[in-house]
């Protein structure tokens, strides 16, 4: 039997993302997580080389594949980045902001760079570019992010700033 995430969500034998995980001592056990609200599906290893993150349209999970726990971090998860020396993932939060997670813990997130959507996603070692959409202006803007801090220069977003619980996304990814 899978094991599903959230634990109530199974009931009425639905179908998420499965996904089979392997623990140190070579035995497996099955994970179904439910589909968010829209997003990408993927599954990728934690840098700090023991979890699993897992994306199920859209909702992001930390898995320990050793005590079979997961815990949420959070929604509508659009894209993914790997970044290596040192490693890291960046993951295009509800397709408006960037998140970095480390080895240790959340590295940054930015502020809001987008009114809705990123198109044109580069990355190099130092650097995440591309462009963000603006309805007011019917347009896209230039935006580029350090790596290194998330700092941000450009984008399209001009309203208020986002509020983010990163104390809490912290201790969960800790």
């Amino acid at each position: 039997m899978a094991l599903t995430f959230p634990a109530n969500w199974g009931q009425g034998a639905r179908e998420g993302l499965v996904v089979e995980f392997q623990r140190s001592n070579e035995s497996v056990w099955v994970g179904n997580f439910a589909p968010g609200l829209g997003g990408i599906d993927e599954v990728l290893a934690h840098p700090n080389g023991a979890d699993v993150l897992v994306v199920s349209s859209g909702d992001l999970w930390r898995v320990n594949p050793r005590t079979q726990d997961a815990i949420w971090l959070a929604s509508a998860v659009f894209g993914s980045w790997v970044i290596s020396g040192p490693p890291r993932l960046v993951f295009s939060d509800q397709d408006v902001a960037f998140l970095c997670v480390g080895a240790e813990a959340l590295l940054w997130a930015t502020p809001r760079i987008s009114w809705d959507g990123f198109r044109g996603i580069q990355v190099d070692h130092e650097v995440l570019r591309g462009e963000a959409w603006s309805p007011v202006d019917d347009n896209w803007s230039f935006f580029r992010v350090k790596l290194a801090d998330g700092s941000v220069v450009g984008g399209s977003y001009t309203g208020p700033e986002m509020t983010w619980d990163l104390e809490d996304l912290k201790r969960k990814l800790v």
